[in-house]
C-alpha cells in the first residue's frame, strides 16, 4: 500500500519499502536559509562511490516504523529542534540505509546547527540514493561554501542548475562561489539569470539583494584583472632611449 502527503516542501511518498521524496514542490521550507578539508578533492563534490545497499525492512511493522520516525523528524526540524530531528533521521536510517529524504534532512539540520561536516556528508549519501534531488545538490554547494571549498560549490550549483535552469537561488549562489574564486565574469553572469529569475516570479527581496551583489561583483576585481596589475607591477620598465 502507497500514501502520499505533503511534508517540508515535498511531496512524499511513504510504502512498506520505506519513504522517499517523489517531487520537490518548490524552494524546500526545511532549508529555506540562503545560505573537510579547505582542498577540494573529487570525494568532496561528488557522492561516494556505491556502498552496500543493506537490508530493506523485512516487514510491514518495521517500514511503518522507519516512516514514523522520519515523520517524527520532520515535526522537530519545523520546530527549529534540530537535535531531536537529528536523533529521528538517525534512528529511522538504523532501520533502513536506504532512505534518500531522511539523509538529506538529517543533512538540513546539521547544517542548521552549523555542522557541515556532517552535513556535506548527509547530502552525498542522498545523492547516491537518489542523484536528481536538486536541492541535495544546492544545499550541499552552500555546505561547501561554509567550508571554504569554493570550487566545489561551483560544481554541486552547477549540478542543480542542470537539472532544473529556472531556480534563481542556484544561480545567485553559484555567483558568489565564482566571484570567491575570482571569476568576476561567470560571477555576473550568473547574477544576471538570478536577478531575471527573481523578477519574474515577483520576489522583490531577492531582487534587492542579488542588484546590491551585482554593484559589488562590478566594483571589486577579478582574478584576470589582479593578476594583470600584479604582472605589471613586476615587469620593469623599458630603458629610456
Amino acid at each position: 500500500m502507497r500514501y502520499v502527503y505533503k511534508s517540508a516542501g515535498l511531496l512524499l511518498g511513504c510504502s512498506t519499502i520505506g519513504f522517499v521524496a517523489l517531487a520537490p514542490l518548490g524552494l524546500s521550507p526545511l532549508a529555506a536559509q540562503t545560505e573537510a578539508a579547505p582542498t577540494v578533492t573529487e570525494e568532496s563534490v561528488a557522492p561516494p562511490a556505491t556502498q552496500d545497499a543493506g537490508a530493506e525492512p523485512a516487514a510491514e511493522e518495521s517500514s511503518a516504523t522507519v516512516a514514523e520516525y522520519v515523520r517524527q523528524g520532520d515535526r522537530h526540524y519545523a520546530a527549529a529542534d534540530y537535535e531531536d530531528a537529528i536523533a529521528s533521521y538517525t534512528q529511522s536510517l538504523e532501520l533502513f540505509n536506504r532512505n534518500a529524504y531522511a539523509y538529506y534532512n538529517r543533512g538540513n539540520a546539521f547544517r542548521q546547527l552549523d555542522n557541515y561536516k556532517e552535513a556535506l556528508a548527509d547530502y552525498n549519501r542522498a545523492l547516491q540514493i537518489n542523484p536528481e534531488n536538486i536541492f541535495a545538490y544546492l544545499y550541499r554547494g552552500m555546505a561547501l561554501q561554509e567550508l571554504g571549498e569554493d570550487q566545489g560549490a561551483v560544481a554541486s550549483f552547477s549540478a542543480a542548475i542542470e537539472r532544473n535552469g529556472s531556480n534563481p537561488l542556484a544561480f545567485e549562489k553559484r555567483g558568489e562561489a565564482y566571484h570567491a574564486i575570482g571569476d568576476k565574469q561567470a560571477a555576473l553572469k550568473d547574477l544576471e539569470q538570478a536577478l531575471k529569475l527573481y523578477k519574474k516570479a515577483d520576489k522583490y527581496r531577492q531582487e534587492r539583494a542579488v542588484e546590491k551583489q551585482i554593484k559589488k561583483v562590478k566594483s571589486s576585481k577579478g582574478a584576470s584583472e589582479s593578476e594583470t596589475s600584479a604582472a605589471d607591477a613586476s615587469t620593469p620598465e623599458p630603458p629610456a632611449p
